[in-house]
């Protein structure tokens, strides 16, 4: 493992930054199309969002290039990300609506109901601005992949995969990439045999690492009471980008993310529950990496 570093590092993160509307439900008594909300929340949300805010729990600096809309949410979710400790200056406001995640919860099930909104007019405008980064991880932005593989970003690129995201033309662009993560939807729904290194994550099944369509490391999933696993992949995404940021090799690091991850879920909420540094190392040293989680700290 090359030496892991001391300071700071800087994952720029580039994708959705939405309005989290949470409700749960209590469908048992309803006798017609009207189902009480016995609890609801507004949070700060969206993939990218949630990705930057766990580099920054663990310690680290992330910087969002995204979009918000020129409507009230919009300055309301540029304030929460402030707060949360994101780097805001590359977030452009666009004439239109936020980016809104309606998550219903109810007993075992939930759907969430994603609004776009501007999220889908991502633009990078300071090209230069990623030169300073350790590591850029892309989601919800497949439409500037291509771009940043011809601009020399790749070996520092990881991106993250969702079934809809994968056009061929991405796909061949990933080829040059650093790491491509993904779930077990996204990895059935397209060719991932021309891919040198694919993490797939199948929440309590464990992450899969792929290299050329075969799987070559698995990882268990961290055993928790888990409460609400809503953004957990979020958390795992940037609990890797981290890790990898500051100098530990991919299998540590995926150990990481996974316990990372896992611990993400014992709040309701996709951000309630982002852990700190200390809190992984000692998840991890509790279930026996004692020597994994010393590498981190």
């Amino acid at each position: 493992m090359s030496s892991v570093r001391t300071d700071s590092p800087t994952v720029i993160i580039i994708g959705d930054i939405a309005q989290d509307y949470t409700v749960e439900v209590d469908d048992q008594g309803s006798l017609d199309e009207k189902v009480k909300v016995v609890r609801s929340v507004r949070s700060l949300g969206g993939t990218a969002a949630n990705s930057a805010s766990q580099v920054v729990a663990l310690g680290g600096q992330a910087v969002l290039i995204s979009s918000v809309g020129d409507d009230p949410t919009g300055f309301w979710l540029l304030q929460k990300a402030e707060e949360a400790g994101i780097g805001v200056s590359s977030v452009s406001q666009k004439n239109g609506l936020s980016t809104t995640a309606t998550i219903v919860l109810s007993a075992s099930e939930r759907t969430v109901y994603v609004d776009l909104g501007v999220a889908e007019d991502i633009e990078i405008d300071d090209w230069a601005l990623l030169e300073s980064a350790d590591l850029v991880y892309v989601s919800y932005a497949p439409q500037l992949v291509e771009a940043l593989i011809s601009r020399g970003v790749g070996p520092r690129l990881i991106v993250g995969l969702e079934q809809w995201m994968a056009s061929p033309a991405v796909l061949k662009a990933c080829e040059s990439c650093l790491l491509v993560v993904t779930n077990e939807a996204g990895a059935n729904a397209f060719n991932i045999s021309e891919l040198p290194a694919v993490v797939v994550t199948r929440g309590a099944a464990g992450v899969e690492l792929r290299n050329r369509g075969v799987m070559v490391d698995f990882i268990p999933a961290t055993s928790v009471n888990t409460l609400d696993s809503t953004g957990a992949g979020d958390s795992f995404a940037g609990a890797l980008c981290y890790s990898l940021a500051i100098g530990s090799n991919l299998a540590i690091s995926l150990r990481f993310a996974t316990t990372t991850a896992a611990l993400s879920t014992l709040s309701r909420g996709a951000q309630a529950a982002l852990p700190s540094l200390e809190q992984v190392t000692a998840k991890m040293a509790e279930n026996g990496a004692n020597e994994v989680a010393a590498n981190l700290v």
